[in-house]
Formats: structure tokens, sequence, C-alpha cells
């Protein structure tokens, strides 16, 4: 489990989560694989701090942090807007991450609050690593562009890792 920082300095505001291959909903456990899709953000206040790129490959051998985000702005509440928007405009794929882990963390009314403590993800935890009930945008987009690529429908619940039936088709 890795910690979500919040800093406040004279009147501006930061937000700095690690972006991570691991699954939240498997007890965090760490991803490997090709970084099939891998789009950073680009927004005034948002910096992305990263060494890999698309097409890289997530080894079971290192750390498993992709990015580091840091959202800025004058308010503790606008910068955690911030990083919620370029979380959301974040589409990584072929590797499961904790982008939607911290989307629902930084979106719960505790941590909105400011009411969290060192017990919160002991307390909240399990219900904020809950699979997503929806698919996200980013992947909609990427399994139409598979099936138009190769004329092929399939079908895509949540459960469903859409990398295992594409058959050889590649973002290039």
């Amino acid at each position: 489990m890795r910690n979500i920082l919040t800093a406040i300095g004279r009147a501006r505001a930061r937000s700095i989560p690690g972006i991570y291959a691991e699954d939240p909903a498997n007890e965090f456990a760490p991803q490997a694989g090709p970084l099939l899709l891998y789009r950073e953000p680009r927004a005034p206040g948002i910096r992305i701090d990263s060494g890999v790129r698309e097409g890289d490959r997530i080894s079971v051998y290192y750390d498993p942090l992709i990015a580091k985000v840091t959202a800025s702005a004058e308010t503790r509440d606008e910068s955690i807007s911030r990083l919620v928007a370029a979380l959301r405009d974040f589409p990584v794929l072929g590797i499961r991450t904790n982008i939607p882990f911290l989307i629902r963390v930084l979106e719960s009314g505790e941590f909105r609050a400011a009411r969290i403590h060192t017990w919160f993800l002991d307390e909240e935890g399990r219900h904020l690593r809950e699979e997503p009930k929806e698919i996200p945008p980013a992947v909609h987009a990427a399994w139409g562009a598979a099936e138009l690529h190769d004329g092929t429908q399939r079908s895509l619940s949540v459960r469903s890792d859409p990398w295992d039936q594409l058959d050889g088709w590649r973002s290039s």
C-alpha cells in the first residue's frame, strides 16, 4: 500500500500520489507486463514524473512505481479536483494499476473533508479497493479501436481483461 501525500504550502496546495502497477482488489499484488497503452495527462497544474513510456514492460524485478503525479493549486480542494481529473485522463492498459483506487480515495467524503487518520485505510480500504462497477471510457475507446481494427465484436465486462482477446492486435 502506498501513501497519498498532501502537503500544504504557502498559498499553494499539492497532492502527490504514486501510480503503481498493482492490483488493489487483490491486496495490492504487484503487476508485471507490457504497457500497451500509456498516456500521461497534460493539464495546468499537473506534473508527471515517470521513467516509463508506452511499449515498456513492467518487470517483477523492480519496484512497481510507474509515475508520480503532482497536482498544484491555490487550495487543497482545488488540488484534489485537479488530481482526480488528471487521474481520470491517465489511461494505462496492459497491466492493472492503482489509479481507480486513488480516484475513489480522493473522492471519498472523509478524504475531501480532511478527516483522515492513520486507520483510515484500515477502516475504509476494503470498500475503496472494490472493483469498479463501470468500465472506464478509456477502456471502451481502446476496445472499440480493437474491434474496428479486426472487425470482430467481443463482449466486455468489468472482470474481463480485454487484452486476453485481442489476438495479436497492438497499438503502434
